[in-house]
């Protein structure tokens, strides 16, 4: 699966499988639909990141700080 993230302004993509270990969870995750979830990321390699695919951001959470967070708000 594909998914993009914002850091100081630029938009950056990543890829990631990892977690969707079955088809089940693969389908369940539902990829079709637009949603948020936290991405953890090298800040010196940018290419390095990771998705957080099983916690979803709250849509109570609107604002991102352009360097992100130190560690998940929750």
């Amino acid at each position: 699966m594909t998914y993009s993230f914002k850091y100081k302004g630029h938009e950056f993509s990543g890829s990631d499988g990892e977690g969707l270990k079955d088809y089940k969870s693969f389908m369940e995750f539902n990829i079709n639909e637009k949603k948020r979830y936290f991405v953890k990321f090298a800040c010196d390699d940018l290419d390095v990141s990771k998705l957080i695919w099983n916690i979803p951001v709250p849509d109570t959470l609107k604002n991102i700080p352009l360097n992100g967070w130190d560690k998940i708000p929750l």
